[in-house]
């Protein structure tokens, strides 16, 4: 008995000196950031300082395909250019993870925004709680539909306004929020 209170007593030790050198050397009110996390504080004149970590954007390289002058291609993923029917389509651009059909970005420009397809989309996909969305990108507002497919794999379907043209872009298994994401629709020129 006496030896199962010392065996717990040595790993709450343990977990205890763990928890304090994860924190680091708290000199000036803020802790270490993980490799590839940015810090960011925010202060007002009657409240401490809140530390807010964010995930470092994706690494990547600019590739550019038919009308797409630049896209970034995140590391782990390879752009495909064309569509499934037409394979030369200059409009049609994907960004896929090689050998995971479930993970991509894949872009088409078009003469007008189809929020009707998006309204398809939700009618669809009904049974997995589809939600409108809208997010901001710079000076680019996305507007759609997203929903997670089977509970757990993110799909999004949603259009924008770029250098004049309506873009839809389809995402699967990535959330349309995410880092990556806002990363590679932020990089989207077109001629």
């Amino acid at each position: 008995m006496k030896a199962k209170k010392i065996l717990a007593l040595a790993m709450m030790t343990g977990a205890l000196t763990l928890c304090v050198t994860a924190c680091g050397d708290k000199k000036d009110g803020t802790t270490s950031a993980p490799a590839g996390d940015t810090q960011v504080q925010t202060a007002a004149a009657s409240t401490e300082a809140t530390e807010v970590q964010t995930e470092a954007e994706p690494a990547g390289k600019m590739e550019s395909w038919g009308d797409y002058t630049e896209i970034l291609v995140p590391d782990g993923m390879e752009l495909a250019g064309g569509s499934t029917i037409k394979k030369d389509d200059p409009k049609t651009v994907s960004l896929q993870t090689e050998g995971d059909y479930t993970n991509y970005y894949m872009f088409t420009i078009r003469e007008k925004t189809f929020m009707s397809d998006a309204g398809k989309t939700k009618e669809i996909n009904q049974d997995y709680n589809p939600q409108d969305v809208t997010l901001q990108v710079g000076d680019v507002t996305w507007t759609g539909v997203t929903y997670k497919y089977d509970g757990t794999l993110d799909c999004t379907q949603m259009f924008a306004q770029i250098d004049g043209k309506y873009v839809n872009v389809n995402i699967s298994g990535n959330a349309y929020d995410s880092e990556k994401t806002k990363a590679v629709l932020a990089s989207i020129r077109i001629k």
